[in-house]
């Protein structure tokens, strides 16, 4: 499948942002390093749940991704190439990009109970692979 970095982790951010579908822009294909700091991107995958969240961040070691799959839990970061569009047959892959047609590959998002909390889990041994069905790219304000 070529060169990946599944490098993703939990992080204790609760409450996925809210997009504004009819604002967002429906762009076939995204580059996120082309995007600015604390653009929205909703994603969709062919499963009816496979609906993610996310945000472009940034912390002291380069530009990072938040996801969430579900709005009471905590996210998922990584870095922005651990995102990537997966071409089949030929297991192409192109960092940091989403492209719909094109297959996404994540560790699984599982979660438990932990008292008030629904708390994430990632399974990187049963990786999620799927293809982009929908994208939303919702801009900060300028």
């Amino acid at each position: 499948m070529g060169e990946q970095d599944l490098s993703f982790a939990t992080f204790p951010e609760y409450g996925a942002p809210l997009i504004d579908r009819e604002k967002a822009e429906t762009p076939h294909r995204v580059d996120l390093r082309g995007l600015p700091l604390d653009t929205i991107v909703e994603f969709h995958g062919k499963h009816p749940v496979s609906r993610y969240i996310a945000k472009l961040t940034e912390d002291e070691s380069g530009r990072k991704i938040k996801i969430w799959l579900n709005r009471e839990a905590n996210c998922a970061i990584g870095p922005i190439d651990s995102v990537v569009s997966l071409e089949i047959p030929s297991f192409a892959v192109q960092k940091g990009v989403m492209e719909i047609g094109k297959n996404y590959v994540m560790p699984n998002f599982n979660y438990r109970r932990e008292g008030e909390h629904l708390v994430l889990t990632l399974n990187f041994y049963n990786a999620r692979t799927e293809s982009y069905t929908k994208l939303f790219v919702q801009r900060p304000p300028s």
